[in-house]
C-alpha cells in the first residue's frame, strides 16, 4: 500500500490527527476550524490550508522526485475535505454547551 505515493501521502496526513485526538481535549479541536476557513466562512485556498509539516515536507519531496504535481491538487483537496468531515462530525456529538 505505501508503494503508491498517494497512499503514502494520505497515511503521512492522517497520522497525526489520530495522535492528536488521542492526545487533545476535545473542546479545543473547535478551534481547529480557523485552519479549514477565512473569515467570510468559505475554505480557504488549498495553498493556505494547514496539513501539517510532515506532509508539507512529503509533498514536496514526492513532487520532486517525480512528475507528481498533476496529483497533489487531487490529494490536498481530498485531505481538506477530511478535514471539514472532521470537524462537521465532532461538533454533531458534543454538546453546544462546554462543561
Amino acid at each position: 500500500m505505501f508503494c503508491d505515493d498517494s497512499d503514502y501521502l494520505y497515511f503521512v496526513f492522517s497520522s497525526p490527527l489520530v495522535t492528536e485526538f488521542e492526545r487533545i481535549y476535545i473542546r479545543n479541536l473547535f478551534t481547529e476550524e480557523s485552519i479549514l476557513h477565512s473569515e467570510q466562512g468559505t475554505l480557504l485556498p488549498l495553498s493556505k490550508t494547514e496539513f501539517g509539516a510532515k506532509f508539507s515536507m512529503e509533498c514536496n519531496r514526492l513532487i520532486s522526485g517525480k512528475n507528481m504535481a498533476s496529483r497533489l491538487e487531487t490529494i490536498q483537496q481530498w485531505c481538506q475535505e477530511m478535514l471539514v468531515e472532521l470537524v462537521s462530525q465532532i461538533k454533531m456529538r458534543l454538546p453546544e454547551k462546554p462543561i
